[in-house]
């Protein structure tokens, strides 16, 4: 989200290409098929992402390619790190919870442009949730 190469979303990119893999992983999804499932997802998020709201050019050509490009190397970090071993099975669902908003905040934002703060601020009440719930949950 943004014109520049390199914008404060990029580390955003790579967590979340991190955390797609380690969780896809954790739950015994072949390496290829994470692969292809996690990095299309993240492509088709892209993909439909408008370059200009409002008038205003918010998105880039270059930006696109580089938020691809960090989802993959934080994909390519976690999968190196072996970062799966780090989830317990008492989280993965909390997770793939904080997955699935956030994939889908993204996409509704695409869809539903004028509802763009309703939308991020359900988002961060309901990521919020999600977060206390992993925080307090007793890991195995």
């Amino acid at each position: 989200m943004g014109v520049n190469f390199f914008d404060y979303w990029s580390l955003g990119h790579c967590i979340m290409g991190s955390l797609s893999q380690a969780l896809f992983e954790s739950i015994g999804t072949n390496i290829v098929l994470n692969f292809i499932l996690t990095n299309f997802a993240h492509l088709m998020i892209e993909y439909v992402e408008k370059d200009v709201k409002y008038g205003k050019v918010e998105e880039s050509f270059i930006n696109h390619m580089t938020d691809i490009l960090f989802f993959f190397i934080g994909w390519c970090i976690s999968y190196l790190l072996n970062f799966s071993k780090y989830i317990s099975g008492n989280s993965v669902s909390i997770l793939f919870g904080i997955l699935i908003v956030t994939f889908l905040k993204e996409l509704l934002i695409e869809i539903f442009i004028d509802k763009i703060n309703i939308i991020k601020t359900i988002w961060f009440i309901v990521l919020f949730f999600l977060i206390m719930i992993l925080l307090t949950t007793k890991f195995k």
